[in-house]
């Protein structure tokens, strides 16, 4: 598998396990939406398969629903009509091969979800992070997948930092990474992130994959992490 199509296919997958089903009995084949948070809205075969002759089927798409792009001449069309991009990413990777051992940190440890009481904590955190409400039904989803760690980063025995790891095949994708703002600037992400890849790589993987903010992005270029392409995600005006 190309390195693009698995950085999209391991994001993509994560999406069907918090939860989809088609859009409407009307949209496209392959056209699948969240149930819930995070109201994405995306097409499970290639963009480049999808007729934009015909553009009737945009309107299952709801001012809730957020629907990334990841091809130019989709982009183009959107552009073109009622929508506006909300946010850019960046698809990344890295070779896991060259993973640094991070340095010791005291009183740091990463801790993998199991509890109700950590599954409310890493919710919280990531909220916090982010900046808007995670559904704590959708993250539950989750548990016991042998394909998927949902992990906590712990300071001083306090829950600072959340993070998702999904693998798909020898390609495993970073999610969700996020420090709560009142411990944010003390070198935590960067601490964090150097003990997630080096989980990936006791894991088997062969390339980290990513989808990176524009905010984040530094932090993963200083980690090895090289670019892919833009995902733009759009909501109607």
């Amino acid at each position: 598998m190309q390195i693009d199509e698995a950085n999209i296919s391991n994001l993509k997958g994560l999406w069907k396990k918090y939860g989809s089903k088609p859009l409407s009995s009307n949209s496209p084949n392959g056209l699948l939406a969240n149930t819930h948070w995070p109201n994405r809205v995306w097409f499970d075969h290639t963009l480049a398969d999808t007729s934009f002759e015909n553009t009737d089927w945009l309107g299952a798409i709801t001012p809730l629903n957020v629907f990334p792009v990841w091809n130019d001449s989709v982009r183009n069309q959107l552009d073109k009509d009622y929508w506006h991009c909300i946010f850019e990413q960046t698809a990344m990777y890295k070779i896991l091969n060259d993973t640094e051992t991070p340095l010791a940190r005291p009183g740091f440890q990463i801790k993998e979800v199991k509890s109700e009481k950590e599954f409310q904590q890493w919710v919280a955190i990531a909220s916090d992070a982010f900046g808007y409400e995670i559904d704590l039904s959708v993250i539950e989803k989750l548990a016991g997948d042998s394909d998927i760690k949902i992990l906590l980063g712990i300071q001083n025995k306090q829950a600072v930092a959340s993070g998702i790891l999904f693998k798909t095949e020898g390609f495993i994708g970073i999610h969700q990474v996020g420090v709560l703002e009142a411990f944010q600037g003390q070198g935590i992400a960067r601490y964090f992130m150097k003990s997630l890849l080096d989980i990936c790589a006791d894991w088997n993987g062969e390339f980290a994959v990513l989808q990176a903010s524009q905010a984040g992005k530094p932090l993963y270029e200083s980690l090895g992490f090289k670019d892919q392409f833009l995902i733009r995600n759009y909501q109607l005006r």
